[in-house]
């Protein structure tokens, strides 16, 4: 199936074009800003069952997919996982896939909480980073293991209470304490 582009489309995927071949130092062929004009699918829906309309509407529900995965690969690492025994890789999966979709989800609210300034063509893709090392950031301890085993007198000092200056006030409301 193919499907003529409106006039708008038809420039803007041309322009893509010609720049890319100025970077490139490159020549554009005639024909690729020909084809430039189409979307062009090859597709197993039945075309008595599906207009075109559906097709595509079909095909741009799954290119979104597509995006959500390619950066959850990209962005959440989760792409591959560690060579270790199933139940230590599904708990990573497990955790990747929380702060992923944590993150997804932040993503999304903030869009529609504050959109900001609109001349600014934000990035989902550098949006979700933002909000993924923020989570991270939180969730991820300051120390590694051992270092906190190594420091361990020197962090739970620096844990401790200081001493009070002054009375407690169960102390100083106490009847014990009061004068008449």
């Amino acid at each position: 199936m193919s499907y003529v582009k409106h006039d708008e489309a038809i420039e803007d995927a041309q322009d893509r074009i010609l720049k890319t071949a100025q970077r490139k130092k490159k020549k554009s062929k005639d024909q690729t800003l020909r084809y430039a004009r189409y979307v062009i699918l090859f597709t197993t829906f039945p075309a008595d069952k599906y207009s075109e309309a559906d097709v595509l509407e079909w095909y741009r529900l799954r290119w979104q997919v597509e995006l959500v995965f390619k950066r959850f690969k990209s962005l959440a690492q989760l792409g591959h996982l560690p060579k270790m025994d199933d139940e230590n890789s599904q708990a990573w999966l497990y955790g990747k896939l929380m702060v992923a979709l944590l993150t997804e989800k932040m993503v999304r609210h903030a869009r529609t909480f504050s959109p900001g300034d609109t001349r600014w063509k934000r990035s989902e893709w550098n949006d979700f980073k933002f909000v993924q090392n923020q989570i991270l950031r939180t969730i991820e301890p300051y120390y590694s293991l051992n270092e906190m085993i190594e420091n361990r007198g020197t962090i739970s000092k620096s844990l401790i209470e200081p001493p009070r200056r002054r009375n407690n006030q169960i102390e100083k409301y106490s009847p014990i304490h009061q004068t008449s």
